[in-house]
């Protein structure tokens, strides 16, 4: 009977040793994170997500994700997803399958029904194109009244910028390739888009001795974070994402990556020969736009 009381002790104590060091060297289970998926827009550089050869071999490219995914992948689980088309992904935002939306234009009726976070992530500002030759010529909006200009369908401008373009003498055409032709042969005298995806166009078209950017924006187009209002906890995000966009860091990580990106891209089209309909002389340098990287938030 001794034996056999001494036997169950020892078991007890070598059961109670091994709970121990199991508790000691294993790894605890890590808590259960919600699930969030991000959006954005569609093949809209750099603010969109890219997927230019198989769109189910998603390729992010838009400048917020690293910064949002390091600071959200603690709480969330966040998956990005790329549509084939921005309508698609708003619709979804709509009803609650994408959770954020990045680079909602406030007051611009495509994004009714989305939760709004402020303040703005960052700035999309508006600025003219033209040959290097007449692009000194414009000092402020009212020179264009008397110009033919031209915009493309390729990007997004929010519903202020458009209503603008609808007081103008504006022709639009549905790639940025068509409308960087009218300009380059004559057949517009300026162009209006975004700097950053024209930019990038540009440089992708290899005009970029051909065509010059303005000093100055036109019109800036703030780019906000949206929520889904039917997300499980709506406000409690919205007001996580507040505390992101208003933290300093935050705005200074985003420039950052946006100045990366854009030097990326130049690297990348370096070189690149331009189109054939391409005559005459051309400027030695493409003018670079300024206060678009440090533009703050309004």
């Amino acid at each position: 009977m001794k034996f056999l009381k001494s036997l169950v002790v020892m078991v007890i104590c070598f059961g109670a040793i091994n709970a121990e060091a199991f508790s000691l060297f294993s790894k605890p289970k890590a808590p259960s994170r919600e699930k969030v998926t991000i959006s954005t827009y569609a093949d809209f550089f750099p603010f969109g997500y890219n997927a230019p050869n198989n769109r189910s071999d998603f390729d992010s490219l838009s400048v917020f994700d690293n910064t949002l995914h390091q600071i959200l992948d603690e709480e969330y689980e966040i998956k990005s997803q790329y549509y084939p088309t921005t309508s698609e992904a708003l619709s979804d935002v709509k009803i609650g399958k994408v959770d954020i939306f990045l680079g909602v234009y406030y007051g611009s009726k495509a994004y009714d029904g989305i939760e709004v976070v402020f303040p703005a992530a960052i700035n999309n500002p508006v600025h003219v194109m033209m040959i290097p030759s007449k692009i000194g010529k414009i000092q402020k909006p009212k020179d264009l009244a008397a110009l033919k200009g031209v915009y493309h369908r390729q990007e997004y401008f929010s519903d202020f910028v458009v209503q603008n373009f609808a007081k103008m003498n504006m022709q639009a055409v549905d790639t940025a390739d068509e409308a960087f032709e009218l300009l380059v042969t004559g057949q517009a005298d300026y162009m209006l888009g975004s700097y950053y995806f024209n930019y990038a166009k540009v440089l992708e078209a290899g005009l970029k001795d051909y065509i010059s950017f303005s000093k100055k924006p036109l019109w800036k187009m703030p780019l906000f974070i949206g929520v889904s209002k039917n997300f499980a906890r709506t406000s409690t995000l919205v007001k996580q994402l507040a505390r992101i966009l208003n933290n300093p860091s935050f705005q200074t990580k985003v420039k950052e990556d946006l100045k990366e990106m854009m030097k990326g891209v130049e690297e990348k089209y370096s070189g690149v020969v331009p189109p054939a309909y391409i005559r005459g002389e051309s400027s030695d340098e493409l003018t670079p736009a300024d206060e678009t990287l440090s533009e703050g938030q309004k």
